[in-house]
């Protein structure tokens, strides 16, 4: 079993000790941005549930490799942790999704939410995201010169927006029988969302 310990720290964090099966230990920093359309309801959800869904899908995910390669010599290179929590995530927000659906379908909610998650593992940035809600990695760099700093900013998009203008999204949307409208000079989805 892998235990997990959840720390009080501006950036969640969770402790990730895989103990004497050949995985690395680590401390993973988890950082999320959950942006609500047509109401609050599936942020509010999305932000409540991630860390314990991702702390099970992260002990089942360990659990079940390990499994399946106990006959085995595993070593770290074998099966990643990094694996593990990319799996990890990824099971989380469909869950999440799932849920979400679920309860909305019953109580006739109509909000939804973009979602972004970043993990932060041995200097590794893991990021998903969902809509529209970009992820960006800013730097500085600063140079001396004849006795003058300067400084300089740039910033990176590490994510792409699911846009319906999009080809690969529009393709998508119109074969599970969704049509892709444009409205005010922006594609839409369902003549109802400027996201996908």
């Amino acid at each position: 079993m892998v235990p997990l310990r959840f720390k009080s720290n501006p950036i969640d964090q969770l402790d990730l000790d895989a103990g004497k099966n050949g995985l690395a230990e680590g401390t993973v920093g988890v950082m999320a941005v959950f942006d609500g359309h047509i109401g609050e309801e599936a942020s509010e959800m999305a932000s409540k549930l991630l860390l314990d869904y991702f702390y099970v899908h992260a002990l089942f995910n360990t659990s079940e490799l390990m499994e399946q390669y106990e006959w085995l010599p595993v070593t770290e290179d074998e099966i990643t942790h990094l694996e593990i929590l990319k799996e990890a995530l990824l099971r989380t927000i469909c869950d999440i999704d799932f849920k979400f659906s679920q309860e909305a379908f019953e109580k006739r909610i109509f909000s939804g939410s973009t979602a972004t998650v970043a993990l932060l593992v041995d200097g590794k940035i893991l990021i998903v995201n969902v809509g529209d809600s970009k992820a960006l990695l800013c730097t500085k760099k600063i140079q001396s010169g004849q006795g003058n700093l300067t400084a300089s900013l740039s910033a990176t998009e590490l994510t792409e927006d699911h846009s319906p203008g999009r080809d690969d999204e529009r393709a998508r949307i119109e074969a599970v029988g969704g049509i892709v409208a444009t409205l005010w000079g922006k594609p839409w989805v369902n003549a109802e969302l400027p996201m996908s």
